[in-house]
């Protein structure tokens, strides 16, 4: 097995909690709100899919293109503070080193919702409240978990996440409180996990991925961050999805016997949406053999 120091290095949520469903927050300083590091690959993956998917994967408001340019401040003065090294911010161009990465973008030509895309690996939604809702305004959706952003464009999270088997009655209530009474001076985490048969980051309903023939697994790690203007009640949620091999998962100390747990309790409507069934009795062979 693999010695615990290795869980210091990949978020594994099921854990400290095998159910899928709740809400799993936790507050973390300004200086970890994005993985900027140890998600650079995704990078890649955005600009191979701004050559040909830009209509599915970037939706803006005219309406509230004030949230946007506001988060870019925000933005640019976090990287400015915690990235010096990785970022250079010029007039009109924007630098990135990031080890095997980087990249000059030409900020004059960009929206801020692009800009702030180009920018940072993960995925951005722009939340806007209406009443008690919050309303999707704006996306750049590169990794999508097997989900289409064009129809949840202007919807509310509640309607966003009807699909969801038991949200309605288990989430709905908690996630509204909880993004109306978000202050603006803190940032929270929470994690969203499945177990896809590619590592591809890119999985959109209309898309379907080829599947290797190696059977080999992936446990997909999504990483979920909330951040909410000074000025306004806006919020920033950011999604960065980790991908991690099964088999390498598998022999850190307790990873099986958690895994094992967390699909044991695990609604058979949630591993349905999950896509979990189909591939279950893979997973626990796996388990089994480790």
């Amino acid at each position: 097995m693999m010695d615990m120091s290795r869980l210091n290095r990949m978020h594994l949520p099921f854990f400290s909690n095998p159910d899928v469903l709740h809400m799993g927050l936790n507050e973390v300083r300004e200086e970890s709100w994005l993985e900027i590091k140890s998600l650079r690959n995704s990078f890649k993956n955005k600009i191979e899919l701004l050559e040909n998917f830009s209509h599915e994967i970037l939706f803006e408001n005219s309406e509230f293109q004030s949230a946007n340019t506001k988060f870019f401040e925000v933005l640019k003065t976090y990287l400015s503070t915690y990235y010096e090294d990785e970022y250079k911010f010029k007039n009109q161009y924007i630098d990135i080193y990031l080890d095997d990465f980087s990249s000059q973008i030409n900020s004059s030509k960009k929206t801020d919702l692009e800009l702030m895309s180009s920018l940072i690996p993960e995925d951005i939604l722009i939340l806007v409240p209406e009443s008690k809702n919050y309303i999707l305004r704006s996306a750049a959706v590169f990794s999508p978990s097997n989900w289409d952003l064009k129809s949840k464009i202007n919807k509310s999270l509640d309607i966003i996440h009807q699909p969801v088997p038991g949200y309605e009655k288990t989430l709905s209530t908690k996630v509204n409180s909880f993004l109306n009474r978000l202050p603006a001076s803190r940032i929270f985490e929470r994690f969203n996990w499945s177990i896809y048969p590619s590592e591809k980051l890119f999985f959109h309903p209309r898309y379907p991925v080829s599947i290797n023939k190696t059977n080999e697994l992936f446990l997909r790690v999504e990483r979920q961050t909330f951040r909410k203007l000074n000025d306004s009640s806006a919020i920033m949620f950011t999604i960065g999805v980790h991908n991690y091999p099964l088999m390498e998962v598998l022999k850190i100390k307790g990873a099986p016997e958690s895994l094992m747990s967390a699909i044991k309790v695990m609604p058979e409507s949630i591993k349905i949406y999950k896509g979990l069934n189909v591939i279950e009795k893979t997973i626990k062979e796996k388990i089994i053999t480790t």
